[in-house]
């Protein structure tokens, strides 16, 4: 249960004040509104002000029933404050009203080979035509896996290459199973030229695997309220995902989940995220912070991107993990 959200009782709307349950109100407006906070009138802040103030006691509410599933009421209140930044946002952040215009191209399978104990490959389907590439394939596949600890691949169990055109979808990984015990790989090798792209990209897919495995999170329709939760998706109290939306997002993650694309929610907040991608959802920014935390240099500004990339020097095994992937990299301090 969130602390603020305890702080606050009753339905009706809090007025402005000075007291605990006034000042919690106005801490997490200003959180909410990020880069919007010096910049919008009185009378937006305000008009803002009263729709949080009536949303916080219904969601406490729920959460006390230990309640998933937002009301009606809840859901319209998210839904027009979440409209309120967004048109504050354009007005001060946006003003052409870009967005992030994500697409997604279809895209065919270029070969696909299950991964043996010792990381070579082999046809899923032994009868199944060979890639006229297939050497460049392998190729590739052994430059990644050198790129990282000789172990990283042991719950993979496919590896495909497929390819949607240049510079869509790089890569990604996928549990093969309804636990996350076992994964597949993918790879666009139109995409594997640029070096550094590429190399950041894996490096996030992978770390997918990381987070929303076996031991980290469980696969179930049941959600809870306590940790994070994603449709079909419950992370474990301890797990790397849950530790880090306690201590990052709990309190905009439902303003983001309200857009279809949060290219607004990225400019209100531009200096939390590393990437504006990282901005996506939960699942998206501890990979894209590990990422980064692997491959740059230690961090030690205040900013909260600065602090989610030190957030992973808490945990010895990611420490050890940067460790061997930046000797094998060539990288220093």
């Amino acid at each position: 249960m969130l602390l603020l959200l305890a702080l606050l009782g009753g339905c009706a709307p809090v007025p402005s004040g000075s007291g605990p349950e006034e000042e919690a109100v106005d801490r997490l407006l200003d959180v909410q509104l990020g880069e919007l906070a010096p910049l919008v009138t009185p009378e937006e802040r305000q008009a803002a002000r009263d729709l949080l103030a009536e949303l916080l006691p219904v969601r406490r509410q729920r959460l006390e029933r230990e309640e998933y599933e937002k009301s009606t009421t809840e859901a319209r209140l998210i839904r027009e404050l979440n409209a309120l930044y967004d048109a504050y946002t354009v007005t001060y952040l946006n003003p052409d009203n870009e967005d992030f215009g994500y697409e997604n191209p279809p895209w065919k399978t270029v070969a696909r080979y299950d991964i043996l104990e010792d990381g070579t490959l082999t046809p899923t389907r032994p009868q199944a035509a060979r890639a006229p590439e297939e050497p460049e394939l392998f190729a590739l596949w052994e430059q990644i896996q050198d790129w990282l600890p000789e172990d990283a691949f042991d719950r993979f169990e496919q590896l495909t290459f497929f390819t949607d055109g240049e510079y869509e979808t790089l890569a990604y990984a996928a549990p093969l199973d309804g636990k996350g015990e076992s994964w597949e790989f993918g790879v666009d090798p139109v995409d594997s030229q640029d070096g550094a792209f590429f190399l950041e990209t894996v490096l996030h897919e992978y770390f997918h695997s990381v987070t929303l495995n076996e031991e980290q999170v469980t696969y179930t329709n049941r959600q809870t309220v306590d940790t994070y939760n994603e449709p079909g998706m419950v992370a474990l109290s301890g797990s790397y995902l849950d530790d880090f939306y306690q201590e990052f997002w709990t309190d905009y993650l439902d303003d983001c989940l309200a857009s279809e694309d949060t290219y607004n929610f990225f400019l209100r907040h531009e200096e939390d995220f590393v990437t504006p991608y990282a901005s996506t959802d939960p699942s998206e920014d501890i990979c894209e912070s590990l990422t980064y935390f692997v491959l740059w240099p230690e961090q030690e500004g205040d900013g909260v991107w600065e602090r989610k990339l030190r957030f992973f020097e808490a945990y010895p095994e990611l420490v050890g993990f940067r460790r061997t992937v930046r000797e094998n990299l060539g990288l220093e301090e």
